[in-house]
């Protein structure tokens, strides 16, 4: 069973602190959480723990990821919710078990999960990710500046 304090410092460290970048479509954010998201917190004073408890909350609990055996697997599916948006990562996921795209980490998505090699479903995972980025950028070149990020998140590099 993957556990939440094994996963939440992999995705605080990949979003960062406080950040307001042009462009980005998240707006002001915070570890991750934007103001689009989340109007009524004080996104610049947010702090580690208050983003970890609204991961855990609103996200491990509320998907289930602990039903994930493989830590690993949880981490990555985890990090790649916050990035792209549950639904979109939860059908990536689907796509590359080869099941029905529903978007929920469901018992039959879970078996899979937990039975499938990690190692391929997490490398599978990193090529489906990281060809979604490359598309945004292909339909909107201004996101160029993002690529180099968004890839090596992909790919695990930072």
């Amino acid at each position: 069973m993957a556990t939440f304090d094994l996963a939440i410092p992999i995705v605080l460290r990949r979003e960062g602190g406080y950040c307001w970048v042009e462009g980005d479509p998240g707006g002001e954010t915070n570890f991750g959480i934007s103001k689009r998201s989340y109007p009524n917190v004080d996104i610049k004073g947010l702090t580690a723990a208050g983003a970890g408890s609204i991961y855990f909350n609103d996200w491990w609990n509320r998907y289930n990821y602990s039903a994930i055996l493989p830590q690993a697997v949880a981490n990555k599916i985890f990090d790649m919710a916050v990035n792209l948006g549950a639904s979109r990562a939860h059908k990536m996921v689907q796509q590359v078990l080869q099941l029905d795209q529903d978007g929920i980490i469901g018992p039959a998505t879970l078996h899979e999960l937990n039975t499938q090699s990690s190692l391929k479903i997490i490398v599978s995972l990193q090529d489906t990710q990281a060809a979604y980025y490359r598309d945004l950028v292909t339909a909107d070149p201004t996101k160029q500046k993002f690529l180099s990020g968004w890839l090596n998140r992909a790919y695990d590099r930072n």
